[in-house]
């Protein structure tokens, strides 16, 4: 931010997601961008080039007419996204249960994700909370352990 803090305790919105979890990847818009996709993201956003891409690589799903760039990212969103991004093999079963989160829910193969390699702390006990905000310094956590532990793998 201008005044050089990070803001940590800040929610994250759909667009600025989509910006982090892109760039962290290296995954950079190429070829023709495409707007008009989402009703709810003026041609002149600066996300537009972003959502193109998400689109094209199957990451954002456009079965909805609205993308909603300024809501709060819940952490199964997050997840969705960055397991998407990453390419993740995600293989169905069930490790661990939450009482918040039913193994038949279609984020629990991405809570599943996150307990694999350990992205959010306190998920180990009965409770997820899937559709809680995540904030800017549990995205940044978790993204810089997934890529630790991914560039260990390689």
């Amino acid at each position: 931010f201008e005044d050089g803090t990070f803001k940590q305790e800040r929610n994250v919105t759909r667009s600025e997601l989509l910006g982090i979890v892109l760039k962290a990847l290296d995954i950079a818009p190429h070829g023709e961008i495409v707007t008009g996709i989402f009703h709810d993201v003026p041609k002149e956003h600066w996300v537009n080039p972003l959502i193109s891409e998400a689109v094209k690589r199957k990451i954002v799903s456009t079965e909805r007419e609205v993308f909603e760039p300024n809501r709060a990212v819940t952490r199964v969103e997050f997840l969705a996204i960055l397991a998407l991004a990453s390419g993740e093999t995600l293989t169905p079963g069930v490790t661990k249960s939450w009482t918040d989160l039913t193994w038949s829910h279609w984020s629990h193969k991405y809570a599943q994700f996150a307990l694999k390699y350990n992205l959010i702390d306190g998920i180990s006990g009965d409770t997820f909370k899937p559709n809680q905000a995540i904030t800017r310094g549990e995205i940044a956590e978790a993204v810089y352990r997934y890529l630790v532990i991914k560039n260990r793998l390689k």
